[in-house]
């Protein structure tokens, strides 16, 4: 069985938004929505795993099954994607969920703190919930607020007392460095903003 790691993950995932995602996109739900979905998608592929969307009602639900045994699969990832600044919800559905690698990809849509921020406080509050699956890990992805093109996106882990840990690597994505055609209009937009 393929080892999935956060890291690993964020590569993947971070060169197929690159390639397919643009700025006009990012700045509109539904277009976003469609593309880091799609990455998510292409990601589990590479690792050699099927996927399903809305199964368990998870966005993307990565999973390999059992060579040459009907209904006999394993989930590998779950990954949610919240275009708004309420995404507790999201991170605590993942945590019920039993897979190897749990996303959450987020944006930077706080007024008042910052994503990691809320993230770390949303780790607390969720507790053991997040490290009660063995062996299971985390990924965090947070885009810049969709009025900073020259933000960059970042991606964290966590170690076992629910301390961030980066896993960026160089060079950072940031909205200027998408390359894609995506459709949507910032006037059409309806992101929540705290």
């Amino acid at each position: 069985m393929r080892a999935i790691t956060p890291a690993g993950f964020w590569r993947l995932y971070k060169a197929e938004i690159r390639e397919h995602g643009s700025w006009k996109a990012y700045q509109s739900n539904a277009p976003w929505t469609k593309i880091a979905t799609r990455a998510a998608t292409v990601a589990c592929e590479y690792l050699k795993l099927r996927t399903s969307r809305e199964y368990f009602r998870v966005d993307v639900l990565g999973y390999d099954d059992k060579e040459g045994e009907a209904h006999n699969w394993n989930a590998r990832v779950a990954l949610e994607v919240e275009n708004s600044a309420h995404w507790k919800d999201e991170l605590c559905k993942l945590s019920h969920i039993v897979v190897d690698l749990c996303v959450l990809a987020t944006y930077e849509s706080h007024v008042s703190w910052t994503a990691k921020e809320a993230l770390e406080e949303y780790l607390q509050t969720l507790g053991k919930r997040v490290h009660r699956v063995t062996g299971r890990q985390w990924l965090f992805i947070v885009g810049p607020s969709w009025k900073t093109e020259s933000g960059a996106w970042h991606a964290y882990t966590f170690d076992s007392h629910r301390k961030l840990i980066s896993v960026d690597e160089f060079p950072p994505l940031r909205g200027a460095d998408l390359r894609g055609r995506g459709r949507g209009s910032p006037t059409a937009r309806n992101r929540v903003d705290d």
